[in-house]
């Protein structure tokens, strides 16, 4: 994960005033407590609220942390987002079907499409996470 880090943090200083404030404004987002770190619940959460899934986010959260410290910082949350991105990175995302959530969604059950089209609406990764979205629905996968 250090040098995936490293690499986030690279490419990380070559984006965009406009690209960084979206990481920011998903690190804010995610951290509902406003304490300035995410933990376990918080992150979980999040990206369930979002429609992403994965059978292992907890694996994933303590792969991200750089201190072990049981929390997300900013940094953690780069490398997050330049994962997502990533193709070679993005497969750590995959879930499977069967995690998907059932809650009534739109007056019946949840469609991924659905879910993913909220997700897009509502939070702004990005172009790159757009169309892996919209690409996944098409396919009938998941991300996350």
């Amino acid at each position: 994960m250090d040098e995936i880090r490293r690499e986030a943090m690279n490419d990380y200083k070559q984006r965009t005033k406009e690209q960084k404030q979206r990481v920011l404004d998903f690190f804010i987002a995610m951290d509902t407590d406003g304490n300035g770190s995410i933990s376990i619940r918080e992150f979980v959460a999040f990206l369930q609220q979002n429609g992403l899934y994965s059978d292992h986010l907890d694996v994933l959260f303590a792969e991200l942390q750089k201190d072990d410290d049981g929390t997300l910082g900013l940094e953690e949350i780069i490398t997050l987002k330049f994962m997502l991105d990533h193709d070679k990175y993005r497969g750590r995302f995959v879930a499977t079907s069967s995690n998907v959530d059932t809650h009534k969604h739109k007056g019946g059950e949840p469609d991924l499409k659905e879910i993913l089209e909220d997700f897009i609406e509502g939070v702004d990764l990005g172009v790159n996470l757009c169309i892996v979205a919209q690409a996944a629905a098409a396919a009938g996968c998941s991300i996350m």
